[in-house]
């Protein structure tokens, strides 16, 4: 009695499932019937198998199978599906209840399963467990074990065996295949009892990662396995691959019992002397090479050997056949295409030359391979063995009527697999069907002629000229099929099977506007904005395409288009205003509203698109040290006024003093020197005490210079330590330390002092010092205190310096500190003192 079953299958290489799967059940010569017509846009197929036997031979092949359950139902939401098999147990019939019909109120039929297929699974004796798996969505292990217990009515009696069970029960809900777009609920749920799992551990077990030997072409093993499925690989086939490389075709094949030769032009990739591929390793080992592969794997024993050959001059007798050709040509751009020969004319080479010369190699074109390929597989194939190649192509080239082709070989599988936006490569299978027709030429219009100079020609082309391009093919193929399209001919699209009319691109409609195949909406597109699928405007009066690309793109009419910004419907290549009523820019690709020019943002502020500011300008521009817009006068912007501002830390900011901007306290500059936030006072140094770049303090317009260059003139043997008070932390605000008195309180002899008064007041400072370093030894740590009567001293002679500055009208007498400064610096320079210039 047939069964039903659910194939279950990886979400990958989606292309090649078909067609794997069809070599494996043509190979056991396994009848099929489909329950449900295959679609890539389900990773499942439901079909019936004559017997359980059937299904594992099918498991036991196919690397894209992830595992095959015996269905005993299946339903569009979890509460069906438990009804379905509460009625299944009672379903005695002996065969499936399937929603043919529908009854007068418009309920189908629900999927019940004979109820021997549970009978058979309730023996007491038989151990049991239940799977829960979900695809595009993850549960917990809670909500797993919930989604057990409602199982609870299912009449096993067996004891529960998480390890190892006699009988696996399998659940599984179905998502959908968009992660960005998972619904609440399942799109179907399927409940059955397991049967075998596919070979996807071989990927892992035959992973390039750990192989021994690999090449800068090394083919991956998934790939590899299928191939092998594809050219029907049986156990005692003796198999070849004529552009070997580094092997890993002659793995896959011999994992699958076929004994394996190799032939490749290239010496130093088969005997392992090229350059290691791994990244750090510099010389390969002695035992890396495609026979330690096999050996790696266990599978020496089906290894022939591999030979160094030119695929143009076969050296293979005319009588020999192969059960399989499985191979990888040459494209071009990572290994060279090349074939023995001579590019001058008339060359001869001398008798003392002949014993050790090395031949030389000319181009050998893709076509001319192809063609070569085959035409060895029409004479050496076996009747009704397989061919299979890879076959590299540009994408928007591709013309399945244009791929290589021959009388003794029909094209029986046609998969592709997109290597970037520009390129593909496709696996193609030929089996063959007739024998002996002789070599045929070469065909000129091969798709892959010159493939290597395309690709990477179409590297070397700008985005805009790729967007021209494709704008003008799109525009004539819009046009074109406009004109032809007739009410009962429409153009028809195989992958996605959406409907009579509508491709993956933009086609027109009956009505000759833009139709989206993938909503498979028909021909109704509205006169106003609508949204596609990707959530962009689009205006169906315009005509205009229904979807763009992540970047600027053209559309059909040739205008700009930017998908990223989702911004309306698109732009020209002039100043246009979008749909909120920005102005945009597709010329110079600015973003999604800026010109050129000074604009309005969304606030109502300027905006300058060339200058790329931000959007907070003002009218009045100005230049900070960047070389930025910037506007002092509004304060907008992160940084600065005018006038000392609040940073986006809060901290006060000096823009017109240029640095960076900085604490309330001295900090350094971005060029080591000290800076000044909180008196706002420029880049380097403050109008007050600061540290330079040695650490010591800086006077420049102070009271504390003032103040320490009056006991300077105590204390010159020591200038330095006299001067140097500690850092404006220690000293605390200089304000507060010197204390408010008279100046005018005691008197102070005039400039001109007597040359008898300096010699006294040099030997009074002499005392002084002597004191002060008995001091300094005995407690360093301890900082000089001043007299009252010294302080009024002081003041005194700032009373007296400023006096004599005003006599000489000099403007700064304005700042008695200053004044005083100024004169006790020229009262020091007379005894060659040394203290900071300011």
């Amino acid at each position: 009695m047939w069964r039903r079953y659910l194939m279950w299958f990886a979400h990958e290489h989606v292309d090649f499932r078909h067609a794997e799967m069809q070599s494996i059940l043509s190979m056991f010569d396994i009848p099929i019937k489909f329950i449900e017509k295959p679609s890539v846009k389900k990773p499942y197929w439901i079909v019936e198998l004559p017997s359980e036997d059937h299904v594992k031979k099918i498991a036991s092949r196919s690397v894209l199978v992830k595992n095959c359950i015996e269905l005993w139902s299946y339903a569009e939401c979890e509460a069906q599906l438990h009804d379905n098999l509460k009625n299944a147990i009672k379903n005695t019939s002996g065969q499936w209840v399937s929603p043919l019909a529908s009854d007068d109120n418009g309920l189908t039929y629900s999927h019940i399963c004979p109820s021997e297929l549970i009978a058979a699974c309730c023996d007491p004796k038989k151990s049991f467990k239940v799977d829960v798996e979900t695809f595009c969505k993850h549960f917990s292990m809670k909500e797993k074990v919930d989604k057990i217990e409602n199982f609870s009515y299912l009449p096993f009696e067996g004891p529960v065996k998480l390890k190892n069970p006699d009988i696996t029960l399998s659940y599984l809900e179905f998502y959908g295949v968009d992660p960005n777009n998972v619904p609440e609920q399942p799109y179907e749920v399927f409940f059955g009892r397991w049967i075998a799992d596919g070979q996807r551990d071989l990927i892992q077990r035959h992973s390039l990662k750990q192989r021994q030997f690999i090449g800068n072409t090394s083919m991956d093993a998934q790939l590899s396995l299928i191939m092998a499925n594809q050219a029907q690989v049986l156990p005692g086939d003796i198999l070849l691959d004529p552009f070997v490389g580094s092997g890993s075709l002659l793995v896959a094949a011999g994992h699958f019992g076929a004994h394996v030769w190799g032939s490749d032009i290239d010496f130093m990739m088969l005997h392992a002397r090229s350059r290691p591929t791994r990244v750090g390793q510099k010389v390969r080992k002695k035992d890396e090479n495609i026979k330690g592969n096999m050996n790696q794997y266990g599978i020496e024993s089906r290894y022939l050997d591999v030979v160094v050959s030119d695929f143009s001059l076969p050296m293979w007798r005319d009588d020999l056949r192969f059960d399989a050709i499985v191979t990888d040509p040459p494209y071009g751009v990572r290994e060279p295409t090349e074939r023995i020969g001579i590019e001058r004319k008339n060359y001869t080479l001398s008798d003392q030359h002949l014993v050790n010369h090395i031949p030389s190699k000319v181009e050998y074109g893709l076509p001319h391979i192809y063609s070569d390929l085959l035409n060895f597989a029409a004479r050496h194939l076996e009747m009704g063995r397989r061919l299979v190649c890879w076959y590299p192509l540009v994408r928007e080239e591709y013309k399945e009527d244009e791929l290589p082709s021959h009388p003794c070989l029909r094209l029986v599988a046609n998969s592709e697999q997109v290597l970037s936006k520009l390129t593909a490569r496709r696996l193609l299978t030929y089996q063959k069907i007739h024998d002996e027709v002789p070599n045929l030429p070469v065909d000129p219009n091969a798709m892959t002629h010159n493939f290597r100079e395309k690709y990477f020609s179409m590297g070397e082309m700008t985005r805009k000229e790729r967007k021209e391009k494709r704008a003008a093919e799109m525009s004539a193929n819009a046009v074109g099929k406009a004109q032809n399209n007739e009410s009962k001919n429409h153009s028809s699209n195989k992958l996605e099977g959406v409907g009579d009319w509508c491709s993956e691109y933009v086609e027109r409609d009956v009505l000759g506007l833009p139709y989206n195949a993938v909503e498979g909406v028909g021909g109704w597109c509205s006169e106003y904005v609508e949204r596609d699928v990707l959530g962009l405007s689009y205006n169906a009066v315009e005509g205009v395409g229904d979807w763009c690309s992540e970047y600027v793109e053209r559309d059909v009419l040739g205008l700009s288009y930017n998908a990223v910004e989702g911004v309306g419907d698109w732009c020209s290549e002039y100043v246009e205003r979008d749909v909120l009523g920005l102005s945009y820019n597709a010329v110079e690709g600015v973003g999604d509203w800026c010109s050129k020019y000074i604009e309005r943002d969304v606030l109502g502020l300027p905006y300058n698109a060339v200058e790329g500011v931000g959007d907070w300008c003002s009218e009045y521009v100005e230049r900070d040290v960047l070389g930025l817009s910037y506007n002092a006068v509004e304060g907008v912007g992160d940084w600065c006024s005018e006038y000392v501002e609040r940073d986006v830390l809060g901290l006060p900011y000096n823009a017109v003093g240029v640095g960076d901007w900085c604490s309330k306290y001295v900090e350094r500059d971005v060029l080591g020197l000290p800076y000044n936030a909180v008196e706002g006072a420029g880049d380097w140094c403050s109008e007050y005490v600061e540290r330079d770049v040695l650490g010591r303090n800086k006077a420049y317009k102070s009271k504390w210079f003032a103040y320490e260059a009056f006991s300077f003139l105590h204390d010159r043997n020591n200038p330095i330590d006299a001067v140097d008070c500690g850092s404006p932390s220690e000293l605390g605000n200089t304000e507060q330390a010197i204390p408010e008195q008279s100046i005018s309180e005691q008197g102070i002899s005039e400039q001109g002092t007597s040359e008898q008064e300096t010699s006294e007041q040099g030997t009074r400072d002499q005392d002084t010092n002597t004191k002060k370093s008995k001091s300094r030894k005995e407690k360093p740590a301890k900082k000089r205190k001043y007299q009252e009567s010294e302080y009024n001293a002081e003041n005194q002679m700032i009373e007296e310096a400023l006096e004599v500055m005003r006599k000489q009208n000099d403007s700064r007498s304005n700042d008695p500190y200053v004044a005083f400064g100024m004169h006790i610096a020229a009262e020091l320079r007379k005894y060659d003192a040394t203290i900071l210039t300011f």
